[in-house]
């Protein structure tokens, strides 16, 4: 095996600390999205809707605040700023030194005490090896749910959540009647499988393919049910 050089040691430490970030980014996002539509969505339910108007202030700012997390985190997660932790970064850090990919990397990580198990130089052999082609490809999918983000999302991002600004105001409900939570579920559940699809290649050596990794919402149902059953038996 032979021993990584410094530039990729250096690589390696940088996409680890970014896809760290980005995975931390993607959960909050998918989690204040789905707790907010469940707040929107159990308001249908008249003996619900009876227990939150006990406390209206309250759930008011936490659905305002639920939405605030998660056009932010998204627009975050979106932006190309060179210095910010986005999905974008995480891409290009891989295509500059695609040899954190390489089979002689991956098989460091699977054997970082040199163990040698038996079932080993099989799996190293039979792991997909990138190319830039499938980040570029990525980074396709990627652009598309950005265009849709800055076209509807980020004016309502800019001009009435991170900043009031004068002109906008009488405006907001224009802005905001082009939103659709189809969409929004659509970036969601694209940036959940490309932070799983990442993981996926770099840990395990499989081939990018946001089609096989699907928004796992059970854990999310089951916790956001517990708390509204929580609060509509009272």
């Amino acid at each position: 095996m032979k021993a990584p050089d410094e530039g990729v040691i250096h690589t390696k430490a940088m996409y680890e600390a970014i896809y760290q970030e980005f995975q931390n980014e993607v959960g909050t996002a998918v989690a204040s999205f789905l707790l907010w539509k469940k707040i929107h969505e159990s308001t249908a339910d008249k003996k619900i809707l009876t227990a939150l108007n006990i406390t209206p202030t309250s759930w008011i700012i936490i659905r305002h605040s639920l939405q605030v997390t998660f056009l932010i985190t998204l627009h975050r997660l979106l932006e190309t700023d060179d210095e910010c932790v986005t999905a974008e970064q995480l891409l290009r850090t891989c295509i500059s030194d695609m040899s954190i990919f390489s089979k002689d990397a991956l098989k460091l990580r699977k054997d970082p005490d040199n163990k040698k198990p038996d079932w080993l130089d099989n799996y190293i052999t039979t792991a997909y090896l990138p190319t830039v082609k499938d980040m570029q490809k990525l980074r396709g999918e990627l652009r598309k749910r950005r265009n849709t983000f800055n076209n509807i999302y980020r004016p309502i991002r800019n001009k009435l959540i991170a900043h009031k600004v004068i002109d906008h105001i009488d405006k907001s409900e224009e802005l905001y009647s082009k939103t659709n939570i189809t969409e929004i579920e659509d970036i969601l559940v694209f940036l959940n499988a490309l932070k799983e699809t990442m993981f996926e290649l770099y840990i395990n050596g499989k081939k990018p393919d946001i089609t096989a990794h699907k928004l796992d919402r059970r854990h999310y149902e089951e916790d956001y049910s517990n708390l509204i059953a929580k609060v509509s038996s009272v």
